[in-house]
């Protein structure tokens, strides 16, 4: 498989699930969610949680634009959320499955 995208989106915890979902009802196959914790160095207050969730998705290129609004409409960009999107090239991957027996 070439000429991918790795979306990587962080925000905060208990958001993530629907924002796949959305990301799925648009293209993405699929995606791995993983919990983090965001560290502070200050007092200062913010809308990004201490608990805080990373979803990766790898979506054809020609999805990428209408995986990014599908987020965006379901609220990827909202204080409460407090999502971010990274964009990553990703040159080629590859699927393993298992015979069934």
């Amino acid at each position: 498989m070439h000429d991918l995208v790795n979306v990587t989106l962080i925000c905060n915890e208990g958001f993530a699930s629907d924002l796949v979902h959305a990301a799925m009802a648009t293209g993405a196959g699929g995606a791995t969610i993983i919990n983090l914790m965001h560290a502070r160095t200050d007092e200062a207050t913010s809308p990004v949680s201490a608990a805080r969730q990373m979803a990766e998705l790898i979506v054809q290129r020609e999805a990428v634009e209408a995986i990014v609004e599908a987020l965006t409409v379901a609220g990827a960009f909202e204080e409460a959320t407090a999502g971010v999107i990274s964009l990553r090239p990703v040159n080629m991957a590859s699927t393993h499955q298992s015979k069934s027996k």
